[in-house]
């Protein structure tokens, strides 16, 4: 894994978000009763714990801002 983007300290992955099935993206604030558009996973910095989120199902996420720009800010 590369170093951190902001110190150049040791990253760790592979880290996934617990809670309901509720939990991950939602477009622009809908109801967050519905399931996700995506999880989240995540890297930690070790170091300065910088902490970047990654979604899980990017093409889902795409195809919704192709069919619905209106869910999202661009």
């Amino acid at each position: 894994m590369p170093p951190c983007e902001s110190c150049r300290g040791q990253q760790v992955a592979n880290l996934g978000l617990t809670g309901q099935h509720t939990n991950g993206l939602h477009p622009n604030s809908r109801s967050l009763g519905f399931r996700p558009m995506s999880t989240l996973s995540a890297t930690v910095c070790l170091n300065c714990g910088r902490t970047t989120f990654y979604a899980d199902d990017l093409a889902k996420i795409r195809e919704a801002a192709q069919r619905h720009p209106d869910w999202f800010t661009w």
